[in-house]
């Protein structure tokens, strides 16, 4: 578990990379979700490219 955290935080508390792990990480997640919304048939009636849009937004 430490291990993992460590990819994920900075020993001083920061994100690691700018986030770019975490961002990987979350457009997985939709990836995921997506998958298991088609396998069970559920139509999600929102718009997947804002999500991903606002996932894939980094702080500068």
């Amino acid at each position: 578990m430490k291990n993992l955290k460590s990819k994920f935080i900075e020993p001083n508390g920061s994100l690691n990379g700018n986030g770019k792990i975490i961002i990987s990480v979350a457009s997985l997640l939709i990836v995921l979700i997506q998958q298991l919304l088609a396998a069970f048939q559920i139509k999600f009636s929102g718009n997947w490219i804002a999500i991903v849009a606002v996932v894939n937004t980094e702080r500068q």
